[in-house]
């Protein structure tokens, strides 16, 4: 994984944002990795993004549900922010 994105659910929604937005391309990433390796029959070099696919994606699954949890003040966040975060999910 390239740069750390926090453990804990930011503590507002357009820093959530932010943290989703940072994170998605990085997990597109790993997945786009291994289906390359898995295409090739590199299974052990596939194996090898097993921990960085779990902890992304169980920090993908955090963020989205907080997000999903404060329904509220959708209307709030900056459009470009919501378009950017349109943006960086809509390969996953």
């Amino acid at each position: 994984m390239n740069k750390p994105v926090k453990d804990t659910p930011a503590p507002n929604k357009p820093a959530r944002i932010g943290d989703l937005i940072a994170l998605a391309p990085r997990l597109r990433e790993v997945l786009d990795q291994e289906t390359e390796h898995l295409q090739a029959m590199r299974v052990q070099e596939a194996m090898a993004l097993r921990a960085d696919k779990a902890e992304l994606s169980r920090l993908y699954g955090g963020l989205t549900r907080a997000l999903k949890a404060d329904p509220e003040g959708w209307d709030a966040i900056q459009p470009a922010l919501r378009a950017e975060l349109h943006d960086s999910t809509q390969a996953l």
